[in-house]
């Protein structure tokens, strides 16, 4: 739905970062489905729960896909050489799904998206070479 526009070939990570928070936004049109969901993975973490492999392969392949934006990022040199990217995938991965399980907890009451925009901002910041 949102990941669908970056270019398969050329991701452009900071266009993903935008789509990161379009989806934010648009999570908090859904909150029940949004808190479904963070309940699912919750659980899922049993290695008895019948969706334990699926969350398991959804992690890996958002892991792989943020990894892959990222490297590309580097590659083109629009990002910082030497970065992590796997570590900062999981990082970003982490944050987006702590924020939404804060968000849920607040009963909606807190700002997800703009957290989301002032963390990926700030993230921004740090990777690219130009700062």
């Amino acid at each position: 739905m949102f990941y669908g526009t970056l270019d398969a070939e050329a991701p452009d990570p900071l266009r993903l970062f935008q789509l990161m928070v379009d989806h934010a936004e648009f999570n908090v049109t859904q909150p029940g489905l949004a808190q479904m969901y963070a309940l699912l993975a919750a659980e899922a973490c049993n290695e008895e729960h019948p969706a334990h492999a699926y969350f398991r392969d959804r992690y890996d392949r958002v892991v792989g896909f943020i990894e892959r934006c990222l490297r590309h990022g580097v590659a083109n040199g629009a990002l910082r050489q030497g970065i992590d990217c796997n570590a900062v995938a999981r990082e970003i991965l982490a944050v987006s799904d702590g924020f939404q399980l804060q968000w849920g907890l607040s009963g909606g009451r807190w700002d997800m998206p703009g957290a989301v925009r002032g963390y990926l901002d700030r993230l921004a910041r740090t990777l690219t070479t130009d700062g």
